[in-house]
């Protein structure tokens, strides 16, 4: 089937108007992923924006203001964003190595009191054991109570 030419003009000034609604959102969207990873110190490459802006990185390519603007961009160094790092001073160090001697003095002082304790501990098993074996070499054979003392309730009977 085709179609007749027909003698009127067709209106596409809403499809014009949108599509350049979307373009003008598509370059604020680049604009603000640029922004973006400036301010997080992230490297600017045509996918990194292509990916935060969400757009195409081909359509990124075909815009000769943003792939100017990333060519630009990702030849500088990317800065971090916050304060500049501060240096320890030499009185800070020095307060810090104290603490940390003070505490490596109290964990190696704790040390040798827990060996004196495992020391003592292992002497005592070692009395232990040794009055242990005295009493099984005297009574071998001790009977823990006699058969008398057993309720006949309790007692067996063959059946």
């Amino acid at each position: 089937m085709s179609r007749r030419r027909t003698g009127h003009q067709r209106n596409v000034d809403g499809l014009r108007a949108a599509a350049e609604r979307k373009h003008q959102e598509a370059e604020r969207k680049v604009d603000d992923a640029i922004r973006a990873l400036l301010r997080a110190g992230e490297p600017i490459t045509f996918r990194r924006v292509a990916a935060v802006a969400r757009v195409s990185t081909g359509w990124l390519y075909t815009q000769p203001n943003v792939k100017e603007q990333i060519t630009r961009l990702r030849g500088q160094r990317a800065h971090r964003a916050g304060p500049p790092a501060e240096r320890a001073s030499d009185a800070s160090k020095d307060a810090i190595v104290r603490a940390m001697r003070q505490r490596v003095t109290t964990l190696d002082n704790e040390r040798q009191q827990l060996l004196i304790r495992i020391q003592q501990l292992q002497e005592r098993i070692e009395v232990l054991s040794g009055e242990l074996y005295a009493k099984r070499v005297d009574a071998p054979y001790a009977i823990a109570a006699p058969i008398s003392s057993i309720p006949p309730s309790q007692a067996y009977s063959p059946g």
